[in-house]
């Protein structure tokens, strides 16, 4: 995904009100969950701390990325 690919998706995921928790699909098959801000990102690299798990700094870089997806129930669980 382009810099400013990334930049606009994040944007519009992180900017919905009310947020809406989303996955970041990765090229590798990882997914990433992002059940709350925040998140910080700038020049196609983007960054959070997962409180929710084990409270680790979880990085992303634009071209790891192959999608940003709506978080459906069934994989919140």
């Amino acid at each position: 995904m382009s810099k400013k690919e990334f930049h606009n998706r994040l944007v519009e995921y992180m900017h919905r009100e009310p947020f809406v928790p989303f996955v970041v699909k990765l090229r590798g098959g990882l997914e990433i969950v992002i059940k709350k801000p925040p998140v910080v990102w700038d020049d196609g690299a983007a960054s959070f701390i997962d409180l929710d798990g084990d409270g680790a700094l979880v990085e992303f870089l634009h071209y790891q990325v192959k999608s940003f997806e709506v978080l459906h129930q069934e994989t919140a669980a």
